[in-house]
């Protein structure tokens, strides 16, 4: 059975104010955010390791969506993650 996190992280905030289209990037940020430079694409050629970066902007109106939630649970994650789920 495979295993889709941004599947899996939609349902979890499917309760959330955020449009799901803001959800969606968020899930994308905690998979990049996982990686960092863990997963890479070596280039003997010309000695170089390229690495999966995204940079996100997550603009909308002011106080008409919910930017900030998704921040929070993009760091909660991050930490369930790496502190006591141990995952490094």
């Amino acid at each position: 059975m495979k295993f889709n996190f941004v599947d899996y992280f939609m349902k979890l905030t499917a309760n959330a104010e955020s449009p799901t289209s803001y959800l969606e990037w968020a899930a994308y940020i905690s998979i990049a955010a996982t990686l960092r430079h863990n997963v890479y694409i070596s280039v003997p050629d010309i000695k170089v390791k390229i690495t999966p970066n995204i940079y996100v902007l997550i603009v909308g109106d002011s106080g008409a969506t919910r930017k900030s939630l998704l921040l929070l649970y993009v760091s909660n994650s991050y930490y369930v993650l790496f502190t006591r789920l141990r995952f490094r």
